[in-house]
């Protein structure tokens, strides 16, 4: 649903923070995309194509040097961030393992959890001085399954915050300041025997925030996904997954009223307490503060100007790209 020029882009995230403005109490949005690269890229020929993240591990592990991908990807997140971006959907924490390998063969930096946790960490930081918001995903992993088509399980030990699964996420919430993360449709029963992590208290308050210390904003995977809607109603998921930890929802159909009145009925009825809901906005206001999206959102720079700017941001990514395929 995305323009093919760099002007049509602009003009649709204009409009949306326009309307934000102009609506409430004139917060602006998050505008998100995923732009992890290779087999995961929505811009066409806009803007510069990443490497998948296997390829960037394996670059990495072959001797590429780090300030080669510190560049790609700091170029990625200042072109997102022209085109009015705030929020990259990336990068990928999981190793691949297993389980994960056909859903993630091309989306994962390595089998090595080090290597995943010093680029996942690199391409986190790179969005931050970019202006961009990054959201380390799957949380704690994807596990045996397509969560499109079904539950899966996740077999690894996710209650150990030093196990070889868990360590790029650790990392990146001790480490990198990570701001926003991902949780998965998974079931994972070092965390919660019964219920996807994605509705589970115990694994995403008890564990996430209390044993990993994330004070970031947590955000669903598409409540929408038959991992959930085979046995939940999105309206209930998206109630019972805020309830028991997550800020942010997830989903992609067109009737996201039927969300928004499941959440204000749960709100009016004690299903979402107020504490939970205030701490949850606290978090997503103090991200975009962090962003300061405030002032990007109504700085009113002409589309021209801006088209100048990402004209030579663009050249610079194709710059690096060019330099990561010559390192290879």
């Amino acid at each position: 649903n995305l323009a093919g020029t760099p002007a049509g882009i602009m003009e649709l995230t204009d409009s949306l923070q326009s309307i934000a403005r102009t609506t409430g109490k004139g917060v602006p949005l998050f505008i998100a995309v995923d732009h992890e690269g290779g087999t995961v890229y929505r811009f066409g020929r806009t803007a510069t194509r990443l490497p998948d993240a296997s390829a960037a591990g394996a670059a990495y592990a072959a001797g590429t040097g780090r300030e080669t991908l510190e560049g790609l990807y700091l170029a990625a997140s200042r072109q997102l961030s022209s085109l009015g971006f705030s929020m990259n959907l990336a990068p990928v924490l999981e190793p691949l393992n297993e389980e994960n390998r056909q859903f993630l063969e091309y989306r994962s930096f390595s089998e090595n959890p080090d290597i995943v946790a010093l680029l996942g960490g690199i391409f986190i930081g790179a969005m931050r001085d970019g202006g961009i918001l990054a959201v380390g995903k799957h949380f704690p992993g994807s596990g045996d399954a397509d969560p499109h088509e079904g539950l899966p399980l996740f077999s690894f030990d996710a209650s150990d915050p030093e196990g070889r699964q868990v360590l790029p996420f650790r990392t990146a919430i001790r480490d990198f300041g990570l701001g926003a993360l991902m949780s998965s449709h998974v079931v994972a029963p070092s965390l919660d025997p019964e219920l996807p992590v994605t509705l589970s208290a115990r694994a995403q308050t008890e564990h996430l925030r209390e044993r990993l210390g994330f004070g970031g904003i947590v955000m669903t995977d598409d409540i929408n996904m038959k991992a959930l809607t085979k046995g939940l109603e999105p309206g209930a998921a998206a109630v019972a997954a805020i309830a028991s930890g997550a800020d942010m929802i997830m989903y992609l159909d067109e009737d996201v009223q039927r969300i928004h009145a499941a959440l204000v009925r749960a709100a009016g009825d004690g299903g979402l307490p107020l504490r939970r809901l205030e701490d949850a906005v606290t978090r997503i206001l103090e991200r975009k503060i962090d962003l300061d999206l405030w002032s990007r959102a109504s700085e009113g720079r002409r589309i021209e100007e801006r088209l100048e700017e990402f004209t030579r941001l663009k050249a610079e990514g194709d710059a690096f790209l060019a330099r990561f395929r010559a390192s290879r």
